[in-house]
């Protein structure tokens, strides 16, 4: 399946040049007791999808119940998350 890439208009400084840049993100619906349409950065090597626990608390699941995780990514900078499954 190909979809097309979604383009963002980004600076690299506050008083920086603007530029284009292409992302995968996707347009998904997220559903368990609710459904909410949302665009969703596509990550084929990620071990998880992560989503803010917003998303979660709007579908009528228990975010905070879940099994609490750090993640981190390429920076290095480590976040506070639950895992639900």
């Amino acid at each position: 399946m190909k979809l097309p890439y979604k383009k963002f208009v980004v600076q690299s400084r506050p008083s920086g040049p603007a530029s284009v840049v292409t992302r995968p993100v996707i347009p998904i619906h997220v559903a368990s007791q609710q459904r909410v349409a949302y665009e969703a950065l596509v990550d084929s090597g990620a071990d998880y999808s992560i989503f803010h626990a917003q998303i979660g608390e709007a579908i009528g699941l228990e975010v905070r119940k879940g099994q609490r995780v750090l993640f981190a990514g390429v920076g290095g900078v480590a976040r506070k998350g639950f895992v639900i499954r």
